[in-house]
């Protein structure tokens, strides 16, 4: 009853503690859930090299460190996203005029994450991982020029993650949990009510000069499962395996529609019942994650590690929104992202008992095709480069710092007003230039 009481008081200052921010990356996957992992470009998480928080990529891991023990996370994330544009016209090839672009459309985001272990006499091991896996933020001018494709795009995201590991002998540990996501999403973008009027034949309309906007909101909370094996092959190597599912989520919401101040939404809505306020809802997958892993001792001071993860995107496919009004039409974005891998190489210097120097590099390849890149997410392929130290100040007390730099690759757009969705949006051409820092710091402590 002792050893409960206390993992329901950890759980009630994690999650009151916990609050997701949000972060463009590639897809919308954040990986970013510890400094000692960031500053191995995450090399190393799968076979429990670095500390507890290595939990949340593989729980098995839990059995090589401390019971009784916790750590705080904070990274700070500063991306930039410019975009130069080449054109934008609409469906029938008018000019859709405002600002080019140039400014940068991505935020700042602070991402927490806090973990906590305990010790079961009967050689288990208990513990909780609360973090923001998943989610973005892109921020535009409310006059740019791809202003119906996308104004602002939000997802947030919280993962309570009870997870439990056993030794089974002497080589193989065990790590199994469940992964309960809670996700909200926010979207909006500019209606041209003018073109659809013009359309329509409807006297005064005037194309991309009776602009409204159109909101749709929503979140869910669904369950998903982790299970994990770590190998010792020997005293200097380890390997180590993950498998996280899928989890399906369908956002609840509401869709929300501004008129345009000359009367043209008014009239079209007065005829053909569209843009009405309405209930919202669209199905979103959180695709599932494979992990591998090794790790090798060189020495009293040297660890190398190795990591790859695959994730299958394709179970993503695209967004649609069904509004509860018949009348009004599906909003539908075609993604048909394809699988990548995240592939990092890392070290461990151990230059004294209480120093430990980090580094790494990486290569994450962006799932969305050259075709599907849109400005909500206008991801790419990216090259990581990463650095840090760990600094055990007490017995008890451990103190990480961390860096990284993410290097994208130009990420050309070139949405077409004849693709599925973007009749009433129109096209738009031009590039994206991306690039991200990644700061972080952690504290460790063991009672």
């Amino acid at each position: 009853m002792r050893l409960w009481n206390r993992f329901c008081y950890i759980l009630f200052v994690l999650i009151s503690f916990c609050h997701p921010g949000t972060v463009f990356s590639a897809g919308f996957m954040v990986r970013e859930h510890s400094t000692s992992g960031l500053s191995t470009a995450f090399a190393g998480v799968h076979t429990g090299s670095h500390d507890l928080a290595d939990m949340y990529f593989n729980p098995a891991s839990l059995g090589l460190h401390n019971p009784g023990e916790a750590a705080i996370c904070v990274l700070q994330l500063n991306p930039t996203v410019r975009f130069t544009l080449k054109s934008s016209t609409t469906a029938v090839g008018g000019a859709i005029g405002g600002s080019p672009g140039g400014e940068d459309a991505a935020p700042t985001a602070t991402i927490p994450a806090i973990y906590a272990s305990l010790a079961e006499k009967r050689g288990w091991r208990f513990g909780l991982a609360v973090n923001a896996p998943w989610g973005l933020k892109t921020n535009y001018p409310p006059g740019w020029v791809g202003r119906y494709h996308a104004i602002d795009s939000e997802m947030t995201s919280l993962t309570v993650m009870p997870v439990a590991a056993r030794k089974l002998d002497s080589k193989w540990h065990f790590g199994a949990g469940l992964n309960i996501q809670t996700i909200e999403a926010k979207l909006n973008n500019a209606v041209d009510y003018g073109s659809i009027g013009a359309a329509g034949g409807v006297p005064g309309a005037a194309p991309t000069a009776q602009d409204g906007t159109a909101e749709v909101n929503g979140d869910a909370r669904d369950v998903g499962f982790v299970l994990c094996l770590i190998c010792d092959i020997s005293t200097k190597e380890r390997v180590g395996f993950s498998y996280r599912s899928a989890v399906r989520h369908t956002l609840k919401g509401d869709g929300s529609f501004t008129f345009d101040p000359s009367g043209m939404a008014a009239a079209l809505n007065g005829v053909t019942g569209m843009f009405g306020n309405t209930g919202a809802r669209a199905d979103i997958t959180t695709p599932e994650v494979f992990g591998i892993g090794y790790s090798h001792t060189c020495g009293a001071s040297w660890t190398v590690m190795l990591d790859a993860a695959k994730t299958f995107w394709h179970r993503y496919g695209g967004l649609t929104v069904v509004f509860d009004n018949p009348a009004q039409p599906d909003a539908v974005t075609a993604e048909d992202w394809f699988d990548v891998w995240y592939t990092s190489l890392g070290a461990v210097y151990r230059a004294s008992p209480r120093l430990s120097w980090r580094f790494g590099i990486a290569r994450d390849r962006s799932p969305v095709p050259e075709n599907r890149r849109t400005p909500r997410i206008p991801g790419s392929d990216s090259r990581q480069f990463a650095i840090g130290a760990e600094y055990r100040s007490t017995d008890r007390m451990t103190l990480s710092a961390g860096f990284m730099r993410i290097f994208y690759a130009d990420a050309p757009i070139d949405l077409r007003a004849g693709e599925p969705g973007n009749l009433l949006r129109g096209s738009l051409s031009g590039n994206f230039a991306t690039g991200f820092d990644i700061y972080g710091i952690q504290a460790s402590y063991t009672w």
